[in-house]
């Protein structure tokens, strides 16, 4: 599956559920249809209590009410056609979530490499663990797993205790994958319930972005997570922040991101995003759990957009709206930050 054909089908399920979005929460046509109910129930009670009308005036108001109860009922018909139920949305994302489960499984079946919408954070406080991790990402590869290794930060010292040792990496894969990741690591998440200090997962669903070159993502977390240190940031803040570079957000997953018996944290995960699907549209815009990615729009996409916030982050609802304008132009499309 070539990219071209895997963005046109994540703009539809991610172009659906935020259409959905709009016809369940909108209310302002609810609202005018009430202030105009109202208004007729107020022409009507000043019929039946003002006696000294002119009968002009009477048979006029009269008129005007029939009218509006007719336009009123237009109204209602093209909201009841517009108007989409809590329920009906409901089930519209999780087909969304099957529909974007199938379609990463088979862009990787396909061959497909660089589409990673799942992240991990691996703290160690063991070389022996650090370098069995190692191990374990080098066998995942050369098995055909498209796991990487974005960044492993390793701190030797020596505190009032001895010697210590403390590693964090970022590591990415595509949720399609995730099984082969959670076996192969399997043993270690075990270790962690009898030494919690030895090893820790922390798991983070990505939602992919649209029209960017899949190719580039490795490249510029690197490029990030280099900067930032530059900047003497907390690791686990840095290696974080390059998991969000990956898509529009990170959203933290349950349960260290592996599954358990009737619980799906990667669900989960797919779940919040199409909840959230207008999420950073505002600047402080907040979700639990969920972060946004470390990128905005240029002035130029602010432009196309019609934005006119300073600072705008990139989210899905922005991106769904740019590539239709992209789209219209032409059918190869790729966006800069």
């Amino acid at each position: 599956m070539k990219k071209s054909a895997l963005d046109q089908q994540l703009f539809n399920i991610y172009k659906d559920v935020k259409d959905s979005h709009a016809r369940c929460f909108n209310f302002s046509n609810d609202r005018v249809i009430t202030a105009l109910d109202k208004q007729i129930e107020s022409l009507k009670e000043m019929l039946e209590n003002y006696d000294d009308l002119l009968p002009a005036i009477r048979i006029s108001t009269e008129s005007a009410i029939n009218s509006l109860v007719s336009e009123i009922e237009k109204c209602r018909e093209a909201n009841k056609g517009f108007s989409v139920t809590r329920k009906e949305h409901e089930a519209l994302i999780a087909d969304s979530m099957a529909r974007y489960s199938t379609l990463i499984d088979k862009f990787t079946q396909a061959g497909g490499k660089g589409l990673f919408d799942l992240g991990f954070v691996v703290s160690t406080n063991t070389k022996i663990h650090h370098e069995k991790i190692l191990e374990k990402i080098e066998d995942l590869q050369k098995s055909g797993a498209d796991i990487h290794i974005v960044h492993d930060v390793v701190n030797e010292f020596e505190n009032r205790l001895g010697e210590m040792y403390r590693s964090r990496m970022a590591v990415v894969i595509p949720s399609s994958q995730l099984h082969l990741f959670q076996e192969s690591m399997s043993d270690l998440v075990e270790d962690t319930v009898y030494e919690p200090n030895f090893c820790k997962f922390k798991g983070y669903f990505i939602p992919p972005r649209i029209g960017c070159k899949v190719e580039d993502n490795l490249v510029e977390a690197k490029r990030l997570v280099e900067m930032k240190f530059a900047e003497d940031r907390d690791p686990s803040w840095v290696l974080e922040s390059a998991l969000a570079s990956f898509g529009y957000s990170r959203h933290e997953l349950s349960f260290q991101g592996f599954n358990l018996p009737k619980h799906d944290p990667l669900n989960e995960g797919i779940r919040s995003m199409f909840e959230n699907i207008n999420l950073y549209q505002k600047r402080n815009d907040h979700v639990n759990g969920v972060m946004p990615a470390p990128y905005q729009y240029t002035s130029e996409s602010k432009e196309k957009l019609g934005i006119s916030d300073e600072i705008r982050i990139i989210n899905i609802a922005d991106d769904v709206e740019k590539y239709e304008i992209e789209l219209a132009k032409t059918h190869d499309v790729t966006f800069e930050l």
